[in-house]
């Protein structure tokens, strides 16, 4: 903190500093000799961090964590519930929708279909919008990932109260990056 006030103070750039767990935990206990975050979340939240698991349906794969149970939906190619996050995973396969559009103008379409006003973004490599939604009177945010697989279009919603979503974007992100076809 004292380095980045007087690097500002001096005019000089203080961007890219970030928070360091492992430091954060050694100036805690520096006799704790090991500080991954499996270790840390036992010793100060009396928690483990929950394991990865891998969930597959129809020529698609994402990596959750075993928090997530699998669900039957109307209408969804896959279902996958946790405490926190909801994902609806939704195959259009070509034969339907033909394989000319990119990935860009899929996203246009679903959005023109289901009269959307959202706007289109491209972050950390993906096509995406997001919405929100009152569910059973909760708020909800929704963060619509759109893929372009080898036969089919998907579109896969992540979605979760949105009070949450700021804490949860990172991880819903993270979750959208493992997704394979």
């Amino acid at each position: 903190k004292d380095l980045t006030h007087t690097l500002l103070e001096n005019g000089y750039p203080a961007e890219g500093f970030l928070f360091d767990t492992a430091i954060a935990a050694y100036l805690l206990d520096a006799t704790a000799g090991s500080y991954d975050l499996e270790r840390l979340n036992v010793a100060y939240f009396n928690a483990e961090l929950p394991k990865a698991k891998t969930f597959t349906a129809s020529g698609m794969t994402i990596e959750l964590t075993e928090d997530f149970t699998e669900k039957d939906m109307l209408g969804f190619t896959a279902v996958y519930q946790s405490e926190d996050v909801f994902v609806f995973a939704l195959k259009e396969e070509f034969d339907i929708l033909g394989d000319e559009m990119n990935v860009d103008e899929y996203a246009e379409l679903v959005l023109e279909a289901n009269q959307m006003d959202a706007e289109v973004k491209h972050d950390n490599g993906h096509t995406y919008f997001t919405f929100d939604k009152t569910v059973s009177g909760k708020d909800m945010t929704y963060t619509a990932v759109l893929y372009k697989g080898e036969d089919a279009y998907w579109m896969i919603q992540f979605a979760c109260l949105s009070k949450d979503y700021d804490k949860l974007e990172d991880t819903i992100f993270g979750y959208a990056n493992s997704v394979e076809f």
